[in-house]
């Protein structure tokens, strides 16, 4: 699938593989340390997101990445929301800025991200099994069958696998 960005770095996620709360606060408090370095040596903009946002309004990625690079010069501009600006670095537009674009950090649960070639032009029928399958289930052949018009529709199914609930094997 097609994801909107933000700059050179756009999202830069951090996931702990092994389980507990000591292990995910030491994550939190690496992309902590990385985020205030990439902002100050660099003078990156930085969005906070999942485990490590510092703003519940963050806390979601398709928020801080909300109208992508090319809304940040609007997020950064002097009449922006709060809400819309960056957690750490430069939070007024420039052309520093506009060079690099922002970077989304976060420690975030295991995500398992696959793409699929469908042979077929049916968008709602690739839409079905995505969002049949999204959260729930890794996709099998028997349920990615169906097959009917000359072309191939590619879709994301998107599983996040939540360490404490589920177990993945490969």
């Amino acid at each position: 699938g097609a994801h909107i960005r933000m700059g050179a770095a756009d999202v830069v996620p951090v996931v702990s593989l092994v389980p507990g709360p000591e292990a995910l606060q030491l994550c939190v408090d690496g992309v902590g340390e990385l985020a205030r370095r990439l902002a100050a040596d660099l003078g990156l903009p930085i969005f906070l997101y999942e485990h490590s946002a510092i703003r519940p309004e963050h806390r979601g990625l398709p928020r801080c990445r909300r109208g992508g690079y090319e809304a940040l010069a609007e997020r950064m501009g002097a009449d922006s929301e709060p809400s819309g600006l960056p957690d750490l670095g430069p939070r007024i537009w420039s052309e520093s800025v506009a060079k690099a674009g922002a970077s989304v950090l976060g420690v975030r649960d295991l995500l398992v991200a696959m793409n699929f070639t469908l042979d077929s032009r049916d968008e709602n029928k690739a839409q079905e099994i995505a969002w049949n399958n999204a959260s729930h289930s890794v996709p099998t052949p028997e349920n990615l069958s169906p097959k009917s018009a000359d072309h191939p529709s590619e879709r994301s199914v998107n599983s996040r696998v939540a360490s404490s609930k589920r177990r993945l094997t490969l």
